[in-house]
């Protein structure tokens, strides 16, 4: 009769075997695994494009974010300097320049609003280009032990 300790049919306890290891990185790691290397550029790329992902779709929020500010300010500040300009305009009017004064102040909000429109659409188009700049620079090749010889 098999006792606490030992197999009813007499074997030893079985010893954990590394090819069904739960961990996940083994194959990664494993020594002696001529697949270990390719299986480690996989997982170094996969991750280096889910990094490229992410930084891409932050940097796609971001200029989401703030292009809809620059947008705003330019509203807001636009509405408010105007307001200004035709209340200048009507305090300092009088019989004599009435007429000046309106032409004056009509051309100053229509310049306002062009120089804040291209304002706007050059810090948006920057902005845009920022988020099209591609993220990781190209390897350099390395020059030849020849050609860094000779210069």
């Amino acid at each position: 009769m098999a006792t606490n300790n030992q197999d009813i049919l007499g074997l030893g306890p079985l010893q954990p075997d590394p090819r069904f290891s739960p961990d996940p990185t083994f194959f990664l790691n494993g020594e002696g695994n001529a697949l270990s290397h390719d299986f480690s550029t996989i997982g170094e790329g996969t991750l280096r494009q889910k990094m490229v992902m992410d930084a891409i779709c932050n940097k796609a929020h971001h200029a989401i974010l703030s292009t809809s500010d620059l947008c705003v300010y330019a509203d807001t500040t636009f509405k408010e300097s105007s307001l200004e300009i035709a209340l200048a305009n009507k305090a300092a009017q009088n019989e004599c320049n009435a007429a000046y004064m309106e032409a004056f102040s009509h051309r100053l909000i229509q310049l306002n609003a062009r120089y804040m429109m291209g304002v706007l659409e050059v810090g948006a188009f920057k902005i845009v280009q920022e988020v099209n700049r591609q993220l990781l620079t190209p390897p350099q090749p390395q020059p030849s032990f020849l050609k860094r010889l000779l210069g």
